[in-house]
């Protein structure tokens, strides 16, 4: 062998040698270990928590030569570099990152680690914690659920609506915690008094108990904090009218309370009940109250209503109130329905919606203005919507790029227009809200939460309903104070 192929031949060994020494290279710089080294981490998930993030994962599909001791967790905000949170022992597959901000963005990703080292990292997971989960607007105040799953409330205060215990309280321009009410999943707010379901299945109300709304039942004047209402277990979701409130029970079976003065508690009759009474439909999936009627979706996908019919919102002549629930003609394939002052609105599984009733500030979406139209109208414009809400006056709906569009009354500002009192009869896109994912209509009032998580609110503010301290009418969506 010549002096050359000598040299190269120890150069080879010794570097060999050095890699079987050394293992893989350094997974500070991200690098892909030797092939008998484990793969990285697969089914990588970050679900939002409170002020923390709960990251889950599954082993890498080709586990190495040398067993799999621990996994490696980090974590980074959008504009920061990787810094490790823990590592955990091998048998473990989920971690809860505690210390984080609600409303900031953070990226996690895992590596599996070996005695010879740092696999690769896994593909890198980006979640946002919300600062908000629900939200809810009644006449003059809005309600939101916070992601502890306790309640804030902030607006007017005169019927004890925003439920805080503090009874001298006339009205509060920023939110206030309720009192005492936590493991909540869904809210939802009538004209002056609203509502909560807990993780247990059992329903809270406060505020007016004028009409026995709050369903306790005992008739009284007002119910500053939250109080359980009676009779109901087991409710898979709530939703109130005016001065009234329904629930969706397993079984297809629904109940309602409070004001039944035109029937719009749909058991048969208009008579006085202080505690929640059966609907007898069957097979109802979603329930929606109107200011003075209700509204159902059944499982088959049909619409049913009853109660006011003073602008053929129960979709019949003549105008009388109906006791009991009526087919509305013309909805088939209903996915969701939602129940306005005196409107309602139906989202088809073509991703088309339609809408009856009241129509005299454009309210119907069909580029057309009516006092009122018993068959229901399809929505102008193209796009696929994914979900939709009728308040008092006008609709908006959420598209299936983020984007919303509303429609009817302006008088407020709550379309998001800088003319007061020129509404729209067809859908007009919402300026400066960005993509969302939820939004719902009040009396004047529009809110929305983001895809950041966060609760935006534009239109009526003279009760200080948007909550962001000023009792200013806004065409500009504004952000509660402290969200």
């Amino acid at each position: 062998m010549t002096r050359s192929l000598r040299v190269l031949a120890t150069a080879l060994v010794a570097f060999v040698s050095l890699i079987a020494t050394t293992g893989p290279i350094a997974a500070a710089a991200g690098s892909t270990p030797d092939a008998k080294g484990p793969s990285r981490p697969v089914s990588v998930k970050v679900v939002a928590l409170d002020r923390s993030a709960t990251v889950s994962w599954k082993p890498p599909t080709r586990t190495g030569s040398k067993p799999i001791t621990g996994y490696r967790i980090q974590r980074a905000t959008p504009s920061g570099t990787f810094s490790t949170v823990t590592t955990v022992a091998g048998s473990v597959r989920k971690l809860t990152v505690a210390g984080l901000s609600n409303g900031s963005k953070y990226r996690f990703r895992v590596a599996a680690v070996t005695s010879a080292g740092l696999g690769p990292w896994s593909t890198v997971r980006i979640v946002t914690l919300p600062t908000a989960l629900a939200i809810a607007s009644g006449e003059s105040f809005t309600c939101a659920v916070n992601p502890s799953r306790t309640v804030s409330c902030w607006g007017q205060n005169d019927a004890q609506q925003l439920g805080t215990g503090y009874t001298a309280l006339v009205n509060s321009p920023s939110p206030l915690p309720v009192a005492g009410l936590t493991n909540v999943i869904q809210i939802t707010a009538g004209a002056d008094h609203a509502c909560a379901l807990k993780a247990d299945r059992t329903v809270w109300c406060w505020g007016s108990n004028a009409y026995n709304q709050i369903g306790s039942g005992v008739s009284f004047g007002t119910q500053a904090t939250p109080l359980k209402v009676t009779g109901l277990t087991k409710v898979r979701s709530i939703d109130a009218g005016g001065y009234h409130t329904c629930a969706v029970l397993p079984f297809g079976a629904a109940k309602c309370w409070g004001l039944n003065q035109d029937g719009q508690l749909g058991h048969g009759d208009k008579s006085t009940t202080t505690v929640p009474l059966s609907v007898s439909i069957g097979s109802i999936v979603e329930i929606s109250g109107g200011a003075f009627h209700t509204c159902a979706r059944l499982v088959a996908g049909t619409a049913w209503c009853w109660g006011s019919n003073t602008y053929k919102q129960i979709g019949v002549d003549p105008n009388e109130d109906q006791v009991t629930p009526l087919a509305i003609t013309g909805i088939a394939g209903a996915v969701s329905i939602s129940a306005g002052s005196d409107t309602n609105c139906a989202l088809l599984n073509d991703g088309s919606a339609r809408c009856w009733g009241r129509g005299s500030s454009g309210e119907l979406g069909g580029g057309i203005t009516v006092t009122s139209a018993k068959t229901p109208q399809t929505v102008y414009g193209g796009g696929v919507i994914t979900a939709l809400r009728s308040g008092d006056g006008h609709t908006c709906a959420r598209y299936a790029d983020g984007t919303t569009k509303c429609w009817g009354s302006n008088f407020y500002l709550q379309l998001a227009s800088s003319t007061p009192g020129v509404g729209s009869d067809t859908p007009v896109a919402q300026v400066g809200l960005g993509r969302v994912r939820t939004i719902v209509a009040g009396e004047g009032v529009t809110c929305a939460i983001t895809v950041t998580g966060r609760p935006r609110c534009f239109g009526r503010n003279a009760e200080y309903e948007l909550g962001n301290g000023s009792n200013v009418n806004s065409t500009v969506p504004v952000l509660p104070i402290g969200y």
